[in-house]
């Protein structure tokens, strides 16, 4: 029983998780498969290292992980693909790598961490990668972003402050919905559409700061 490896590749964990377990994944280790500590004893996980030489994290390798309380992504990340952490409910404390240019579908979702840094070279955050993070309170979306997907912080009942930087025309269906206590947003002048219910349920929604003109705002 424990982690398997097939060649440089953390596989699978075979049998029960023991209660407060922590990995280290041998040094040369290459991939992280899908589902590889997610889902079925994955909530006995509370800490692991993972060595730079990783490269991919397979999707959902982490998701349900709900005791797994902060992880140090290798630094060669490119991609966190879909539900990689989604459901991981202690999971305070995250450093999203430089690298990184994709957060994928639900990546994240039911995260608790107060707030997380997206890299500059970031380019695509997809549909609900953020959604129901409850305890973030604040976000900056970088410059480099050029996608953001549908329901990306859907439910962030916490989130009190967005800016906007990217170059974005359109703030697409639900994506900051239900974020109730969201006071204030700066949508830059790129932005030409507003979706369907992008700030359903804002309810304290005070200040919309537009970094463009009257008439870039009028057309």
């Amino acid at each position: 029983d424990g982690l398997i490896y097939i060649n440089s590749i953390a596989h699978c964990w075979k049998g029960e998780m023991p209660v407060n377990t922590t990995v280290a994944l041998r040094n040369g280790t290459t991939s992280i498969s899908p589902y590889c500590f997610g889902g079925n004893s994955g909530g006995n996980l509370i800490g692991i290292s993972i060595p730079d030489s990783v490269v991919d994290i397979g999707a959902s390798a982490f998701s349900y992980c709900g005791n797994l309380t902060d992880i140090l992504l290798p630094s060669g990340l490119r991609t966190i693909e879909s539900r990689t952490f989604a459901g991981c409910k202690s999971l305070k404390n995250v450093i999203i790598p430089s690298q990184v240019t994709k957060i994928g579908e639900y990546a994240f979702m039911e995260c608790t961490f107060e707030k997380i840094t997206l890299p500059n070279g970031l380019t695509q955050i997809c549909t609900g990668a953020f959604s129901g993070c409850t305890e973030l309170k604040s976000i900056t979306i970088p410059k480099s972003v050029t996608l953001l997907g549908r329901d990306a912080f859907w439910g962030c009942v916490g989130l009190k402050d967005v800016c906007i930087l990217a170059n974005i025309e359109e703030i697409d269906w639900s994506n900051f919905a239900g974020c109730k206590d969201l006071k204030s947003v700066t949508l830059p002048a790129s932005v030409k559409r507003i979706g369907m219910g992008a700030f359903s349920g804002c309810t304290s929604l005070t200040d919309i700061f537009y970094a463009g003109n009257k008439e870039q705002w009028d057309t």
